[in-house]
């Protein structure tokens, strides 16, 4: 009956798929609207949308994820099914052999055989313990130096027998000069004119006459000096030599490095004991440890950097000299044009354009700071003539310089009067006129100031004559008028 309900809704699912036209993947018994399986065939699964055959041997397939039992001596790992060893007696998914039978160990799923020298050994590890003069290392048996005395597992040997010495577990021949040894390094100390250096035995030069072990000769005799244990003769220019580190100062066209005498470089003029050229000839400099030739329009170049200073028109930039933009006022090394002349502004190309029509400084086209005279910049930024006779201004109504013989007076500019003897200055006027005249300008006659003053003076005096007059008179009827009183009244007591 179970197995009745299944082949239906196969069927069904499959009358479906054909009625709605859905073309579903290969093995796939049902798939949605997209195409997407949800139901394969059987000893199918699905993977990633599509229906893949479940693995040989398998017991149980699960969608998305494979194999997870298989049958018989089979185990399941990554949805696969794999056979386990031979000598295997027990296995897990996943991990596979876990246990191994007689003389054989399990290792990574696997049935690994032991040496013949292993007495105990463990799952994973391999051999532990190994018998005889053998040694148990990662899991194996290794057999010891013949010359070894004593040995451990995963060292190997410990301690060698008489003239030799231990290196890297093996047991190692010293040489027959050595008086001396220890292990791991071999000899330490040699006999007569033997130094040891590196375990080894090394003869010290005819020239020595002190040496060290590992350093070698430290002192050598007459012209020769030490040098990485040896004894090296002084080079041919040497002036003067230390016997410890060779020649210090060194003669002719050459100079001292670490004991030996190195010829100048090409265009050298002077060089350094230890550090080699420091100074070159004529046109040339220091860059890199070679005499370079100046840069062409240079003047001078300062060692490892290049041209500083070029000739007229150019600029030094990046060691090279650049020809200045056509009319620039002032370049800058390693900036280039920083100012234009007259009537040209610097653009954003650090090139230097026109100003307008009658502009002598400007920021761009448009924006005028200062005009040529007889103009101004205005609120605008453009040119605008001055007043007349006007020949510099800064703004509308003034004037900084007149034509000659001209002074700013009033907001206007005006002639200077012949009758003026000191000459005129601005918003003052004339500094001195002619005897007879005043005013600014010299434009005024002082002969008619004078009558003027002279007729409003005796007009004053007149009115005060007047007034004094008047008062007198009061005076003279006011004492009249109480004499008349006092006689009247005499009268009336009489």
């Amino acid at each position: 009956m179970k197995n009745t309900f299944f082949i239906f809704y196969y069927i069904l699912l499959s009358k479906i798929s054909i009625i709605i036209s859905i073309s579903c993947p290969e093995n796939c018994f049902g798939c949605n609207e997209e195409g997407k399986c949800f139901l394969c065939k059987a000893n199918f699964y699905i993977n990633n949308d599509k229906c893949i055959e479940c693995p040989q041997n398998c017991f149980d397939c699960v969608n998305n994820k494979g194999c997870l039992e298989c049958s018989g001596d089979y185990y399941a790992k990554n949805g696969e099914c794999i056979k386990t060893s031979e000598h295997c007696l027990k296995i897990e998914n996943e991990k596979g052999c876990i246990q191994c039978s007689g003389e054989y160990y399990a290792k990574n799923g696997e049935c690994i055989k032991t040496s013949e020298y292993c007495i105990k050994f463990e799952n994973e590890k391999g051999c532990i313990q190994c018998n005889g003069d053998n040694y148990a290392k990662n899991g194996e048996c290794i057999k010891t130096s013949e010359h070894c005395l004593k040995f451990e597992n995963e060292k190997g040997c410990i301690q060698c027998t008489g003239e030799y010495y231990l290196k890297n577990g093996t047991c190692t021949k010293a040489t027959d000069l050595c008086i001396k040894l220890e292990n791991e390094i071999g000899c330490i100390q040699c006999n007569g004119e033997y130094y040891a250096k590196n375990g080894s035995c090394i003869k010290t030069s005819e020239h020595c006459i002190k040496f060290e072990n590992e350093k070698g000769c430290i002192k050598c005799s007459g012209d020769y000096y030490a040098k990485n244990g040896d004894c090296v003769k002084n080079p041919e220019n040497c002036f003067i030599s230390n016997s410890n580190i060779g020649c210090i100062d060194c003669i002719g066209k050459t100079y001292s490095l670490n004991g030996e005498c190195v010829n100048y470089i090409e265009n050298c003029y002077k060089s350094k004991n230890n550090e080699g050229c420091i100074s070159c000839e004529g046109k040339y400099y220091l860059l890199n440890n070679k005499c370079e030739e100046y840069p062409e329009n240079c003047l001078n170049a300062t060692n490892n950097i290049g041209c500083n200073d070029c000739i007229i028109d150019y600029y030094a930039n990046k060691s090279k000299c650049e020809k200045c933009p056509n009319n620039c006022f002032d370049c800058l090394n390693d900036i280039g044009c920083k100012k234009c002349e007259k009537y040209y502004y610097l653009n954003n190309s650090k090139e230097c354009d026109s100003c307008p029509n009658k502009c002598e400084e400007c920021e761009n086209k448009e924006k005028c700071i200062k005009c040529s005279p007889p103009y101004f910049a205005n609120e605008n930024y453009s040119c605008e003539k001055c007043i007349s006779f006007c020949i510099n201004c800064s703004s509308r109504n003034s004037c900084d310089q007149c034509l000659d013989n001209y002074f700013f007076y009033d907001k206007k500019c005006e002639l200077c009067s012949i009758n003026c003897e000191k000459g005129c200055e601005n918003n003052v006027g004339c500094k001195k006129c002619k005897f007879g005249l005043y005013g600014y300008n010299c434009q005024k006659q002082l002969f008619i100031l004078l009558l003027i003053i002279f007729i409003v003076v005796l007009l004053l005096i007149i009115i005060i004559i007047i007034i004094l007059c008047g008062k007198k008179k009061n005076k003279l009827i006011n004492s009249e008028y109480i004499e008349e009183s006092n006689d009247l009244d005499s009268h009336r007591i009489n």
